[in-house]
């Protein structure tokens, strides 16, 4: 199968005997240029990230290839994804054919972006073409469609924004440095606002719509808060906001149900049969954009909650959630439609975002992504 997950695929530089730089050289795999709306590559097949480096000592080989991947499969072939502007894996990631891996690229020694694909075997270069099933010459190829349902549910890159499958997840209550969860797969999330208590100690509360677990309440809160917690769950809506920004207001909410699928809906009051609900910025709403002066800003959410930078959204497709990070450039990526752009032939109904950009921070099996410092948040949404 090809390495990309969708569009055409132009073979620039086929395996075998070539003259680049001026020299005849032995070319170890084959060039690829993936279809301009979408350079994210895949494995090609099952298996295990070997490596996941960006070598930049250019007394190391390696160094040539730039940001790389290396896919170990189980027949013992080593399958190399070279020259990427971004790696989506880790060493030690089991991954599934048709998985994002990453995104092609021009890092390392390159004459222009392109992915070098290289196939090992007992350490020799192989004819990767055989993995590849086209034929080894230049020339466009179309990648198939994929089979729907769960083998579309993978990691893909739209326009910068990393698109990734949430089987499960959960809110919890967290009210600590952004990098302090213990957990092994979460992102900050949630809009809140400080306080400090009379004796000077600083703490938050969430605007907008929360349903969460709450596994510890800080003693700063638990005036404002216990009121509201019912069953080891903090059910804190629009009618109870300290925030005036917020109070009496219906923002667009993630609700998910103890039973049924998850789904949106602007509400002041969190329903009784939400096991999760967390407010954010409308960005799509039924398929649609959103129009800010209409919809999104009296809702409670002003230009404060949309500064650019690093941030995450919460999007439903199919009844189903996915996780979407990434940095806007715009001062209101609403007003101007930046996000919806990106997102509108991705078949989302509905997209929340789910923090103001102030305090990014995404942790992955380890792997962390974040701006800078520790600073204190809310709310964490933690995925399974």
């Amino acid at each position: 199968m090809l390495p990309y997950l969708t569009g055409t695929v132009r073979v620039t530089s086929p395996y075998g005997r070539r003259v680049l730089f001026g020299r005849s050289e032995m070319h170890r795999g084959i060039d690829l240029v993936g279809d301009p709306a979408d350079k994210t590559v895949c494995a090609v097949a099952d298996g295990v990230i070997g490596r996941s480096l960006g070598v930049t000592d250019p007394a190391n080989r390696t160094s040539e290839w730039g940001e790389y991947v290396r896919l170990d499969l189980a027949d013992g072939r080593m399958v190399y994804y070279c020259h990427l502007s971004r790696r989506l894996v880790q060493a030690g990631q089991t991954v599934r054919a048709g998985e994002a891996i990453g995104v092609e690229g021009a890092t390392g020694k390159v004459t222009g972006g392109h992915l070098h694909f290289e196939v090992r075997k007992s350490g020799i270069a192989i004819d990767p073409t055989e993995i590849l099933g086209i034929p080894n010459a230049v020339g466009d190829y179309m990648v198939p469609k994929r089979a729907t349902g769960q083998a579309a549910r993978r990691t893909y890159v739209r326009d910068g924004l990393t698109i990734v499958p949430v089987e499960e997840m959960k809110i919890v209550y967290h009210d600590a440095g952004k990098r302090d969860a213990p957990y092994k797969r979460y992102a900050n999330g949630g809009f809140f606002a400080a306080y400090r208590s009379g004796t000077g100690a600083y703490f938050t509360l969430p605007v907008g719509n929360l349903c969460c677990d709450i596994p510890k309440l800080p003693a700063e809160a638990q005036k404002y808060l216990l009121p509201h917690v019912r069953n080891g769950k903090l059910r804190y809506d629009c009618s109870a906001n300290a925030s005036a920004q917020f109070h009496g207001k219906s923002p667009s909410t993630l609700v998910i149900p103890e039973n049924g699928k998850p789904y949106v809906a602007e509400l002041a009051q969190i329903p009784a049969t939400a096991r999760y609900a967390i407010s954010g910025v409308p960005t799509i709403r039924r398929g649609d954009d959103v129009d800010y002066h209409r919809f999104v800003q009296p809702q409670g959410f002003d230009e404060s909650c949309m500064v650019a930078g690093f941030r995450h959204w919460i999007g439903l497709r199919d009844g189903k959630l996915w996780h979407i990070y990434g940095e806007t450039k715009a001062k209101n990526y609403i007003y101007g439609m930046e996000v919806w752009k990106k997102l509108q032939k991705e078949g989302f109904s509905d997209v929340l975002c789910l923090d103001g950009g102030g305090s990014y921070y995404r942790k992955w099996d380890g792997k962390a992504q974040s701006t800078a410092g520790n600073r204190r948040i809310n709310t964490v949404v933690v995925f399974r």
